[in-house]
């Protein structure tokens, strides 16, 4: 199946301009994305389960991605659109609905471990 996905790339320092051109310094950060692109992938079915609390319920599952070019390089945080289409939010984050929880490499293969979010 094929699949998009956005690399995480880290945070920027939000700066501002003055009258007199200088850049100054919010102290805020901006998270920052890499612009879409796809990858074939072999998705596992969900594994989970949900759970029911105080707070509410809870539904908590996950999959296995496994990728077989090694050209493709997923790291923890990048957001992946498998269900979704490729959107974003006025801010400019991904509005995907998986996000990369771990990495396993192989010499042949690599899987990915995957939690369904919804990222807004």
């Amino acid at each position: 199946m094929t699949i998009s996905y956005c690399s995480y790339l880290g945070e920027q320092e939000v700066t501002i301009e003055d009258e007199y051109g200088n850049k100054l310094l919010t102290g805020e950060k901006k998270v920052s994305y890499s612009e879409p692109k796809n990858l074939r992938a072999v998705l596992s079915s969900a594994t989970g389960k949900l759970e029911r609390s105080i707070f509410g319920t809870e539904g908590k599952y996950s999959h296995v991605l496994t990728v077989y070019d090694s050209g493709v390089d997923l790291s923890e945080n990048d957001i992946l659109f498998i269900r979704k289409k490729v959107e974003f939010n006025e801010d400019g984050v991904p509005k995907g609905d998986a996000v990369v929880a771990s990495v396993s490499k192989s010499l042949n293969v690599t899987n990915y471990g995957i939690n369904m979010v919804d990222v807004s």
